[in-house]
């Protein structure tokens, strides 16, 4: 028997369905923890924005190690139809950033965006 046929058979006999919680996960509450630089640090898989992200975001490395890199250095902030165009036009088929430790500091590895043609 579905839910449906149970709410069906509740309206039926004028019973209301009481519904404890919801069946669809809710995002965790988006707290970051803050290294000794003040800066923040975490996964960004809930940010809904920009500013929703961590200075830090948790990444896996080329060479598989876990760490940071930073959220500017992934987020491009292109801010003009120029900058945006000249981004466009430069043809840059990859960009290798560097996976830093929860300090923002020692590096561990580095982590490369690839764009496809």
């Amino acid at each position: 028997m579905s839910l449906s046929d149970v709410i069906a058979i509740m309206t039926a006999c004028n019973a209301s369905p009481r519904i404890q919680r919801s069946l669809v996960p809710m995002a965790p509450e988006k707290t970051y923890e803050i290294n000794e630089n003040g800066l923040t640090y975490g996964s960004d898989f809930y940010a809904e924005s920009l500013e929703d992200s961590p200075d830090l975001v948790r990444v896996i490395g080329k060479n598989g190690v876990e760490g940071y890199v930073y959220s500017k250095d992934i987020n491009l902030e292109l801010n003009t139809l120029d900058e945006v165009l000249d981004y466009i036009n430069s043809g840059q088929p990859e960009f290798i950033v560097p996976v830093y430790a929860e300090d923002g500091i020692e590096v561990l590895d580095t982590f490369e965006i690839i764009t496809e043609d």
